[in-house]
């Protein structure tokens, strides 16, 4: 049986992490069986107080699994919401920059899939557009 491989891209919500290693494993589980048979990537950005840069890129590959990790230095204040929601686009543009997402030889996913809706269904609405 020939079998197409398929470029996914996922978006969740929860992911495991160095915050908390047991968040969204489940997700994580199925995105390490569906790369079984397609390339996956995953990108994944949340707040870290702790983190010692503006936004720290953490890349993981494991086959054809590639895990994009995202840390963003908290906002504050009265405008803590709309800082957070800048800080997690400027992770989402880093990723597309460097995955080359939607260019001529750079990553364009058959299929874009997003977990717990939010955020992730934004940006997965966004690329059906």
């Amino acid at each position: 049986m020939n079998r197409t491989s398929l470029k996914i891209l996922l978006l969740p919500r929860w992911y495991p992490n160095r915050l908390d290693p047991q968040l969204g494993v489940f997700i994580q589980k199925h995105a390490r069986a569906i790369a079984r048979l397609h390339e996956v990537k995953v990108f994944h950005a949340m707040s870290d107080k702790d983190t010692n840069t503006y936004i720290e890129e953490v890349i993981e590959r494991n086959g054809e699994l590639t895990e994009h990790l995202y840390y963003f230095r908290p906002g504050n204040g009265l405008f803590k919401t709309i800082v957070n929601g800048w800080r997690y686009w400027m992770c989402w543009r880093m990723f597309r920059r460097h995955t080359r997402l939607f260019c001529k030889n750079g990553f364009q996913p058959d299929i874009s899939h997003a977990y717990i809706v939010i955020r992730t269904a934004l940006i997965a609405r966004w690329l059906r557009l």
